[in-house]
Parts: structure tokens; C-alpha cells; sequence
């Protein structure tokens, strides 16, 4: 055999090897999808129960990433229990309005759905929930839990990583075979689409872009009233300006997101010319008030998506960045803005200063 031809068989078994991967990635990816689709291991004999997700007027749920954080739990409960998954959220204004279903789980309530029926509503915030979660995991069957006909649980911590534990868990593939910012990735993309009104705005962002620009983002999290922590300041903004020069350039636009909107005008004044934004009302989702509420859940819900989109993100410490990153499905190029210092990320890693 020639040189060449040991050249020509090295390379053709290097295309096979690459193309039985590719087909054992693409077939493993399915079936983690269609057990999602299917997610009930066993139908109980009673009958099936609803467990969801729910935020009533009156309570404080958090913002959107705290929101996320409780329905990829309870969704992960209803798949450990092989029970119906539900969405309530008409506060502060109904979710439906922005978020439609994507895949075969409907989490939508019809109108009068509730009427007549059993129906809990769960405050487990903060550390209530770590308690819960507990008694979730020491139970054989945690089914007895859930007396109610419909249990809407109320969450914002993290704890898909211990839920998966139990035994039920083991069953499911998706919730073993799959990280925690893979499973975030995986519910919330099969779980939610855009309605066509926020799907026109992010088309529109989209397309506004000059072809064959490279988009790079940053989240700046500055907090304010109700935040018990700190965290970064227009003093710290110059570690992140002096990480971001490089990209000054026509070969890349720069988005610059925050909850603070002076600090996103402090942002763009270092960059004009290369700067871009999601246009919308910056609001909190769970303390605002007024009439930019609808408006301004529906733009923190497009900037997280855009966020998703970045080749290169920033991200500070913020749930909802941080959800970003896991939507965005790499560790490539995601970096973190903390103490005014600039560094790699990966999205399993703890934020530097918070839990979480």
C-alpha cells in the first residue's frame, strides 16, 4: 500500500468514526426527547394528579430566572411522579400572552379548568423549598404528598440535582443521562415557544443585524431595592470595558443588558458605534409597577432569548444570565463580570460570590 493510499484509508476510517458518533449522538438526543415527550414512567391507579408550576397575584414569585427555576422543579417532579404538568402565571401579566406550548406538553389551564376542583397553592421560596425537597427524597413514594387534585408549587431555588436522586428518577433517562444546565436547556426549550408578537420583535433584532457581523453580549446585574447582596457598580464597569475592546470593531455589534438602564447607557456610550440593544421597558418582573409591566416581562423574556444567541457572553451574577448560558447550550466563549474583573466561565460552576 502507497503512502497515498494508507493517507486515503486513514481518512476514510476517521469519516466513519465521525459518522457512527454523529449518528449515536443523534440517536441518543431522540430518545431523551421523546422520553420527555412521554415523561409519565406509570400511570397511578387513581388517576393522573397535576403538578405545576403556579405564581397568584399577592405573591412574591421573583423575577423571570427564579420563575424558570420553579418550573423546571415542578416539571421534573411531575416526570419523577408520572403526573400532568400545568403553568399558572397570570401575574404580572398572564405568561400565555408571551409563551405558547412548544411540544406535546400542554401547560396551559383552560378557562374554568379549576372550577370545582381541589386545588393547592405551595409557597416554597427560598428555604421552605430546601426542606420540602428533602422530605421529597426520603419518601418512597412522594405521590402521597400531593393530596390536592391540582398542586401548583411556587419555587425559586435550584434543585433539579438533588430531585434527580430518587428512586423514581433513576427510571428516566433524560433527568440521568443529561447535566443540570442540559436538562434546564432541554425543558424549557421543549415546554415554551414565542407567541407571534415577541416572535415579530426578535425576528425583527435578528435580521437588523449586518450579515456576517459577530454579536457579543454582556449582563451587567447591579441590583437595587429588595436585593439583599450587591453587585456591580459603574466603577467595576472599566474591567469589563477594557475585556470588550477587542471587539470595537465593524466585525461585531456589542449588546448590553442590565436591570439597571443607566448602566446599559454607561455601557454604550464606551461603544457607539458598535452597540445594539433589544428595545423595550427595563422593569422587574415581580416589584415593578405601573403600565410598563406587561412590556417589560415580555423584553426580559427576549433579551434572555437573545442572550442564548451571543457567540460571545458576558454574563454577571444573575439567574437569568446564567439560564441564558445553559439555553445556549456551549461553554465556548462564556465568560463571567464580577469585582470588576472579567474570567471563563462554565455553566456548571458555582457564581463566585452567591449561591448559584
Amino acid at each position: 500500500m502507497t503512502q497515498h493510499d494508507t493517507m486515503r484509508f486513514k481518512l476514510s476510517l476517521l469519516l466513519r468514526r465521525a459518522w457512527w458518533k454523529g449518528l449515536a449522538l443523534f440517536v441518543s438526543l431522540n430518545l431523551l426527547l421523546l422520553s420527555l415527550r412521554h415523561f409519565r414512567h406509570e400511570v397511578p391507579a387513581g388517576g393522573l394528579k397535576v403538578i405545576g408550576y403556579g405564581c397568584q397575584p399577592g405573591f412574591r414569585c421573583g423575577g423571570w430566572a427564579d420563575r424558570q427555576k420553579g418550573i423546571v422543579a415542578a416539571f421534573v417532579i411531575a416526570a419523577i411522579l408520572g403526573q400532568e404538568f400545568k403553568v399558572s402565571m397570570p401575574t404580572p401579566c398572564d405568561v400565555g400572552f408571551f409563551l405558547s406550548p412548544r411540544g406535546t406538553v400542554d401547560w396551559r389551564l383552560e378557562p374554568g379548568e379549576l372550577t370545582g376542583r381541589n386545588v393547592a397553592w405551595w409557597d416554597m421560596t427560598s428555604h421552605v423549598w430546601d426542606d420540602f425537597v428533602q422530605e421529597f427524597l426520603s419518601l418512597e413514594d412522594p405521590l402521597v404528598l400531593f393530596e390536592a387534585d391540582y398542586t401548583f408549587i411556587m419555587a425559586n431555588m435550584e434543585t433539579v440535582h438533588l430531585l434527580r436522586k430518587h428512586r423514581l428518577a433513576q427510571k428516566i433517562t433524560w433527568l440521568q443521562e443529561l447535566t443540570v444546565p442540559e436538562i434546564y436547556r432541554l425543558v424549557l426549550t421543549e415546554l415554551f415557544d414565542l407567541m407571534p408578537g415577541p416572535r415579530v420583535q426578535f425576528d425583527a433584532f435578528r435580521q437588523a443585524l449586518p450579515r456576517d457581523v459577530t454579536l457579543v453580549c454582556a449582563q451587567i446585574r447591579v441590583g437595587g431595592t429588595g436585593d439583599t447582596e450587591s453587585f456591580n457598580t459603574v466603577e467595576h464597569f472599566q474591567g469589563l470595558a477594557s475585556f470588550l475592546a477587542p471587539y470595537n470593531t465593524s466585525a461585531h455589534r456589542l449588546m448590553f443588558t442590565s436591570d439597571n438602564p443607566a448602566m446599559i447607557h454607561h455601557a454604550q456610550s464606551f461603544f457607539p458605534s458598535v452597540a445594539v440593544q433589544m428595545k423595550g421597558p427595563v422593569t422587574h418582573v415581580d416589584r415593578s409597577t405601573g403600565s410598563d409591566v406587561c412590556g417589560g416581562f415580555a423584553h426580559v423574556i427576549l433579551e434572555q432569548l437573545v442572550l442564548s444567541t451571543c457567540h460571545v457572553l458576558v454574563i454577571s451574577e444573575s439567574g437569568l444570565a446564567k439560564i441564558a448560558s445553559f439555553i445556549r447550550n456551549t461553554d465556548d466563549n462564556l465568560f463571567i463580570f464580577h469585582d470588576g474583573i472579567v474570567e471563563k466561565f462554565k455553566r456548571e460552576n458555582p457564581f463566585p460570590n452567591r449561591r448559584w
